[in-house]
């Protein structure tokens, strides 16, 4: 009996820690900041961009976040972590964001194929591949070191 009530106890235990949940934690900016993809294009991001959270740096001083398939490290004291409460408005933020860069990754392509030069040849400069000034209020600044 005592055996039954361990192997019952052992079971209880280890059941909660199999059934895990995926959680994504979204990080707010707190100001809107250049920054560099992982793909070597430079967007300006905007002051309340949501993104995924991948990992945190040097100490949690830099934070790794996500855009698609790109990613892209920014200083922790310049964001936030959603709360659940705004979960909702994160996601469709991000979206927004997701969207954008493949409208630009795409429009990059189609130019270079009209062009007859591969993408990587295009002649295009990485800052031209940000959000679009109307959309972004600025244009993202090239000579500027990101930190």
């Amino acid at each position: 009996m005592k055996t039954l009530a361990a192997l019952l106890m052992l079971l209880a235990a280890v059941l909660p820690a199999a059934a895990g949940e995926h959680v994504i934690l979204y990080a707010m900016l707190l100001e809107g900041s250049a920054v560099e993809l992982s793909d070597g294009s430079k967007w300006q991001m905007d002051k309340g961009d949501c993104f995924p959270v991948v990992a945190y740096k040097q100490e949690h001083t830099m934070v790794i976040l996500q855009l698609a398939s790109a990613s892209f490290y920014i200083p922790a004291n310049k964001t936030r972590i959603v709360t659940d409460k705004e979960l909702p408005a994160a996601v469709a933020s991000y979206r927004t964001n997701v969207n954008t860069y493949i409208n630009g990754y795409s429009a990059r392509w189609k130019s270079a194929a009209e062009s007859g030069k591969p993408a990587a040849e295009s002649g295009k400069p990485a800052a031209e591949s940000g959000k679009p000034a109307a959309e972004s209020g600025k244009p993202a600044e090239p000579g500027k070191p990101n930190q």
